[in-house]
């Protein structure tokens, strides 16, 4: 529930425990009291970055940050074209999860922001891929957030897609070959479907991959300008988020913590 804080003087909905104190507090939840605590939880999340990485953060950098580190509650993330009722989005916001997934301050995140003009995609650069090494002891998660811009001219939306500038994101097991599309995920869990064939998503800007039980390697994480409309700007930055990992490096070296 939105009212429930991770604290250890707090149980339940924020109470204290104390028989003295409990009586001055009440059950209340929902966006009222969701939102704020989401937005305290943003500005750590900037916060952390400027002052402990020295990044400042683009909003779609935030925004996959928080999501990436979205814990399930136990309803599952929704494909598109799934019969689930999405009861829970992204899951429920853990900001130690988003900064430190593993257990690590200053940890094991590796994070390429719109801001940069390396991440802009367009016809002649239809792609970004990134070799990542990970281990089985984690899982890997990884979320890619885009700001879609708007649409210069009336096209229905029925023919051509919600989105103006369509991005995929995918991730490939170096060895084996086990392949993973973003929000294409086993009913009912978080967990990414393997080798999905042609499912994917051209709905949302927003995707995210999550395998539970990776196997020690390398992955090769790749963001694909699958479409861009002839009245777009021609061109998409993106933000990406990748937790989970050992090292940012070639196959065979030691690694390198971003």
């Amino acid at each position: 529930g939105s009212g429930v804080l991770d604290h250890p003087d707090c149980t339940g909905w924020g109470l204290t425990g104390n028989a003295a104190l409990d009586p001055f507090y009440m059950y209340m939840g929902g966006t009222s009291m969701a939102t704020p605590l989401t937005a305290g939880l943003v500005a750590l999340i900037r916060q952390f970055y400027i002052d402990q990485l020295g990044v400042f953060p683009s909003g779609a950098l935030l925004k996959a940050t928080l999501i990436n580190g979205g814990v399930d509650i136990g309803l599952g993330f929704d494909s598109p074209g799934s019969t689930g009722v999405n009861d829970q989005g992204w899951g429920m916001a853990n900001l130690t999860k988003s900064i430190a997934p593993c257990g690590e301050y200053n940890s094991k995140i590796y994070k390429c922001d719109q801001l940069l003009n390396s991440t802009r995609l367009d016809n002649t650069k239809n792609q970004h891929s990134q070799l990542l090494r990970f281990s089985k002891d984690y899982p890997i998660e990884a979320t890619l957030v885009w700001t879609d811009p708007p649409r210069t001219t009336a096209i229905a939306i029925a023919t051509t897609g919600s989105l103006t500038n369509d991005l995929d994101l995918t991730a490939g097991a170096l060895t084996g070959g086990t392949k993973y599309s973003g929000n294409v995920f086993n009913p009912g869990t978080d967990d990414s479907t393997q080798n999905p064939g042609a499912a994917k998503d051209n709905a949302n800007p927003v995707e995210r991959i999550r395998i539970q039980n990776p196997g020690d390697g390398f992955y090769n994480l790749t963001v694909l300008a699958s479409s861009f409309l002839a009245t777009g700007p021609g061109f998409q930055n993106f933000a990406l988020v990748v937790s989970g990992l050992r090292g940012v490096d070639t196959t065979g070296s030691a690694g390198d913590y971003k």
